[in-house]
């Protein structure tokens, strides 16, 4: 309902926005998805959403119904394409076929956790020949590893969501390319910020590139990203892609 009424208090056009939702199945099989959708809609006072987002289908719901289910909404017009969120090869691979075989449209995209230390849900071969049957790109997230890839830690205590996980093992290899980022951002006069968020796009299969913002110039920092690959070298780039790497 927020959403919504700050969306039409900004006076921007409907038309002009890419609108998305998701479909958490939290209430199914009680609630329908599309049922789960006009909720949503009715919240935020939309007749339709131009992305809808579906998680990984629960317990009992076969993949090519939840495709059905969600190709439906396509067709109803409530959604104008949909796509997934943190879906594993083989079931996106699963759905992809499914949505084929049913005349279904495809997904045009999975949103993925995708950053300097977390290649293998984008990267893997199975995953991009899933995406490359689909016509489908990535939506990158978690780029920045909670924070940590900014570097906003690397001089002690910081405010945060990731300050109370820095001593957890599966913390260590941010914590570590932080430092190794910090250093070649400094040497190309950029943020390790920057360049943690520029890294999915030099994967031609990322689309979109997730991230959130506590300020306004954060917001513009973070933005600077998409033109920064426009000026680095070949070697930069490579210097990039090995930050991070196992």
């Amino acid at each position: 309902m927020l959403f919504g009424e700050l969306f039409r208090s900004a006076g921007v056009r409907r038309d002009e926005v890419v609108i998305s939702n998701k479909l958490w199945w939290e209430f199914w099989p009680e609630q329908s998805a599309a049922a789960e959708l006009d909720g949503s809609l009715a919240r935020m006072g939309f007749d339709h959403v131009d992305v809808i987002y579906a998680n990984p289908p629960p317990d009992g719901l076969a993949i090519a119904d939840m495709v059905a289910a969600v190709g439906a909404l396509v067709d109803s017009g409530k959604a104008r394409a949909w796509a997934v969120v943190n879906w594993q090869a083989g079931p996106f691979a699963e759905a992809v076929a499914a949505a084929a075989d049913l005349g279904v449209t495809a997904p045009c995209a999975a949103q993925l956790p995708y950053s300097l230390v977390r290649r293998s849900w984008a990267e893997g071969r199975d995953m991009t020949e899933a995406l490359h049957a689909a016509g489908a790109g990535v939506v990158a997230s978690f780029c920045l590893e909670g924070g940590v890839l900014s570097g906003k830690y690397l001089l002690g205590a910081a405010p945060g969501r990731a300050a109370a996980t820095l001593d957890d093992p599966q913390a260590a290899p941010a914590v570590a390319a932080a430092a190794e980022l910090a250093d070649l951002a400094a040497s190309l006069g950029t943020t390790a910020a920057a360049l943690a968020l520029a890294f999915p796009l030099t994967n031609p299969d990322v689309t979109s590139v997730l991230f959130g913002a506590t300020s306004p110039e954060q917001l513009r920092a973070n933005c600077a990203a998409a033109g920064l690959l426009d000026r680095l070298s070949s070697g930069d780039i490579a210097r990039l892609r090995r930050t991070g790497a196992a």
